[in-house]
This record gives C-alpha cells, sequence and structure tokens, in this order.
C-alpha cells in the first residue's frame, strides 16, 4: 500500500499561498530598490547642476539663467522628497510583505514536517510488515521441512 498523506492538499495551499507572498515580497524588493536608485539618480544630477551653476556663475551668466537653475534645482528637491516618502512607505510595505512570507513559508513547513513524520512512520510500519510476512515465510517453511 502505498504511503498517502491525508493533507497533501493543505500542504500544497500552503505551498501555493507561500509563493504568493515570496512573488509578492520580490516586487517590493523591485520597487524599493528602484526608488533607491531613482534618489541617487537624483542626487548625482542635483550635484551636477550645482556644480554647473557655479561653473555659471564664476563665468558671469545673466541672472535669468542662474535663477532658472535655481527654479530647477527647488524642483529637483522636491521630487527627491517625494521619492523619499514613497520610499518610505515602500519599506513599510516590504517589511510587511516578509513578515507574510516568514509566516507562511512557517505554516508550510509546519504540513511538511507532518508529512515527513508520517512518512517516517509509515516506512517504519511497513519494514514491521515486511518482517512479519518474512518471518512467516520462514516459519511456513520451516513447519512445512518438519512435516515433510
Amino acid at each position: 500500500m502505498p504511503f498517502r498523506f491525508s493533507l497533501q492538499p493543505v500542504l500544497r495551499f500552503r505551498a501555493s499561498l507561500e509563493r504568493q507572498h515570496e512573488l509578492l515580497l520580490e516586487q517590493a524588493n523591485q520597487k524599493t530598490a528602484a526608488l533607491r536608485l531613482e534618489i541617487e539618480a537624483v542626487d548625482r544630477h542635483s550635484t551636477e547642476s550645482a556644480a554647473r551653476a557655479q561653473r555659471e556663475l564664476e563665468a558671469g551668466s545673466p541672472a535669468a539663467e542662474l535663477h532658472f537653475e535655481l527654479l530647477c534645482r527647488s524642483s529637483l528637491l522636491e521630487y527627491r522628497r517625494k521619492l523619499e516618502a514613497e520610499l518610505t512607505r515602500c519599506e513599510e510595505l516590504r517589511q510587511r510583505r516578509s513578515l507574510e512570507y516568514r509566516q507562511a513559508r512557517q505554516q508550510r513547513e509546519v504540513i511538511e514536517q507532518l508529512r515527513h513524520e508520517r512518512l517516517k512512520i509509515y516506512r517504519l510500519e511497513e519494514a514491521h510488515r515486511q518482517q512479519q510476512r518474512l518471518d512467516e515465510a520462514f516459519l511456513a517453511r520451516r513447519e512445512f521441512l518438519r512435516r515433510g
């Protein structure tokens, strides 16, 4: 008789939930990483803009160009603040997703451990049944040879 685990549908369901939470965590990680890269790009652009403004100031650029440069930098800083706020929200979401994934994994592992224990018991019982069959065959042969 082959091994049958009565909770196999539950195990498949738990594994499916774990995979879904893993995918959601990966999405949150990707979004967080993308926001960090975007902030780094904004910081580089801001540094370059400041250096360009300094060179233009030293070269005697018109005030209108300098004013425009300051407006651009101000807009860039506002954009960076929005990115930081979104990054904070994404980090919180990522932490929540991480917790949900760990919980789903633990729930699946509990069922998996139960399956392993039941399989171990099944194998022991199967080995015991096999040994009983061998013993019975040996005794039957011995009885047959004794009578014969």
